[in-house]
């Protein structure tokens, strides 16, 4: 699984996109219905997953899961050379 597909999967697991098709162009709270605590769950299970820190401020302007993967390659760019289970 690449560093896209993993984000993906932690997003699918911590909301309501379980049951539908979450691509990077998926609009997070427009598609999903994310709201705060959503976003709080999300920040939690991506620090978790990758052990790194996310200032709940970051995700203000998010807005994709584009957006999620860009701000997280342009804080921690070695995550995306790495393969995820």
């Amino acid at each position: 699984m690449n560093f896209e597909e993993k984000i993906i999967s932690i997003i699918k697991n911590n909301t309501e996109g379980k049951n539908k098709d979450v691509t990077i162009s998926t609009d997070i709270r427009k598609d999903l219905g994310i709201d705060s605590f959503d976003s709080l769950m999300v920040i939690t299970a991506l620090e978790d997953e990758f052990s790194i820190y996310i200032p709940d401020t970051d995700f203000e302007g998010i807005n994709t899961v584009s957006d999620i993967i860009r701000l997280l390659l342009e804080k921690y760019p070695d995550l995306g050379e790495k393969s995820y289970d």
